[in-house]
């Protein structure tokens, strides 16, 4: 659960919550997987397609944040819609996410940040 919030910034309850609410889908999208530890872990369902291989991933993923943003998916307007409502509360959730994309990592979200940062001030500007 410590990843989940240092991830998304979220409080745990959401989290429990928002886990809650999506094991009782119907289909389920989530479900517990297993204890490791004294952690609980948790499967989730996607309908997305298939995963692409190592190849297509390399051809179709951007590679640095100018790129995401210069092209960006559907989901990452959305995001920065919310991020401007409360910069404060948002950026580190929208750095994890972009670092997810970029780097395969959204634990390294202070790699991104300062990029980030520039790219939204630069579009408020325009």
């Amino acid at each position: 659960m410590a990843d989940l919030e240092r991830l998304t910034g979220a409080a745990q309850g959401t989290i429990y919550n928002n886990l809650s609410r999506l094991m009782k889908t119907d289909p389920p999208q989530v479900e517990e997987a297993r204890y490791k530890g004294r952690s609980k872990l948790y499967r989730w369902f996607s309908s997305s397609p298939e995963p692409l291989g190592d190849d297509e991933v390399i051809k179709t993923s951007p590679t640095t944040v100018a790129s995401l943003f210069a092209n960006p998916p559907d989901w990452l307007p959305k995001q920065i819609e919310v991020y401007r409502k409360d910069p404060a509360r948002h950026l580190k959730p929208l750095c994890a996410t972009v670092a997810a994309v970029i780097l395969g990592d959204g634990l390294r979200g202070d790699e991104v940040r300062d990029e980030v940062e520039r790219i939204l001030e630069e579009g408020t500007q325009s």
